[in-house]
């Protein structure tokens, strides 16, 4: 037996949900011809959590040999039936973790006798070293912040979890030495955390630099005698200006100004019209101080023609107004003999809504025992529905008109 260091008990896994395990394939003779019609009968020989001791299966296979069946965990005799004769074939192991398959890989799979002790132990070895690479993995990370995974005494170390250093990248990220330069304040921008400004208070002063401490859109940062407000921290204030020096005397070669002249008087000359499109222009005409100006206008662009009005005249017909949009709609629905419901398609759909029907009745046969009229049921944009019915006397043979109105 070889030696083992000390690992971390297996890692608390939840109870798992047990799956019947699907057998499945074709029965083939020496021959290799399909087996028929054969009878797979499986017995339990031993009692589980799922199946009982000494209970029966069945299953057939068709005309082509071919079989499919699922099974619950657990030991059970294999047995064919043909012609009523039945025999025992062997025994088969189904495992919970078993894979898929046909009756020959559960036939040939080694039984649990032939499991050594030493191959035991190697399984049992190999489940206890995945489960410490397990925790292990999840210590690496998720260990909380300064919660070493490992401590050296002497030499590297110690080294955390990819949890601590996430934690102390955003630590780094929220100081204040990362800062976005917005250059010169304005009252229009919008700035966020960790922008940073410069700004004048006075003329007196030179540009200060700010802090943005708060999002914010039109707050003034303060004055340097204040340093902060809600907004706004200083950072480093400007000075204030020094004072202006002696003007020098003018050098040798300077020239005496003369004296002012007159005022130059601008007066309006002509304007005229120039078509639409021409670049306007102003000339000045004459010498000073009397002067004129002359001017060229370009005319306004032509209106837009108003748009058209639209109809269609036929018996279902309609008109729209080309200015409004407003849509006027004239229907006669099918001619009925009983009471009942009819659904009316408008000639033309309103762009956006109906907003009113008005609803008669055509006494279609000139019955004058006709008592039937038209009710509205409900309007969309692009048909209504209406119903007849009869105070009293008869039906009679009547159509619906209809009148609706909308944009």
């Amino acid at each position: 037996m070889r030696n083992r260091l000390n690992q971390p008990a297996p890692l608390d896994l939840p109870p798992v949900e047990v799956i019947p395990i699907r057998i499945y394939g074709q029965l083939i003779g020496p021959m290799q011809r399909p087996e028929a019609f054969v009878k797979i009968l499986l017995k339990a020989i031993t009692t589980n959590q799922l199946v009982v001791q000494d209970t029966w299966s069945e299953c057939t296979a068709d005309q082509g040999g071919n079989y499919d069946f699922s099974v619950n965990p657990g030991k059970y005799a294999v047995y064919f039936e043909r012609s009523g004769i039945k025999t025992r074939v062997q025994n088969i192991q189904v495992y919970s973790d078993s894979a898929p398959g046909n009756l020959q890989s559960f036939m040939l799979s080694p039984a649990p006798e032939l499991l050594t002790p030493l191959v035991v132990m190697e399984i049992k070895s190999a489940l206890e070293l995945a489960s410490a690479a397990m925790l292990r993995a999840r210590q690496w990370a998720e260990n909380p912040v300064d919660v070493p995974v490992l401590d050296f005494e002497q030499g590297a170390g110690p080294e955390y979890s990819a949890y601590h250093w996430a934690h102390k990248a955003m630590e780094a990220l929220d100081t204040d030495t990362n800062i976005n330069w917005r250059g010169e304040w304005s009252s229009t921008a919008a700035y966020a955390f960790r922008d940073a400004v410069r700004w004048r208070p006075d003329a007196n002063t030179a540009y200060s630099s700010y802090y943005c401490l708060e999002a914010n859109t039109n707050h003034t940062p303060p004055t340097i005698d204040v340093g902060e407000n809600e907004f706004w921290s200083l950072m480093a204030a400007g000075g204030t200006n020094g004072k202006d020096g002696i003007d020098g005397n003018d050098g040798s070669d300077s020239v005496v100004p003369g004296p002012p002249g007159p005022a130059t008087t601008l007066s309006i000359g002509t304007v005229t019209a120039v078509p639409y499109g021409t670049i306007p222009t102003v000339t000045i005409s004459g010498n000073p101080p009397n002067q004129v100006l002359n001017f060229k206008l370009e005319t306004g662009p032509e209106g837009a023609a108003a748009s058209a009005n639209t109809a269609s005249k036929a018996a279902n017909g309609w008109w729209q107004c080309g200015s409004t949009g407003i849509i006027e709609q004239w229907i006669q629905g099918g001619t009925v003999t009983s009471d009942t419901t009819i659904s009316v398609t408008f000639p033309k759909a309103f762009p956006t809504a109906c907003s009113m029907v008005l609803v008669g009745t055509l006494n279609a046969a000139s019955d004058p025992d006709a008592e039937a009229m038209f009710q509205l049921v409900s309007k969309t944009a692009t048909g209504c529905v209406v119903i007849s019915n009869r105070a009293y006397g008869d039906t009679g043979s009547v159509a619906p008109l209809i009148y609706a109105v909308g944009y």
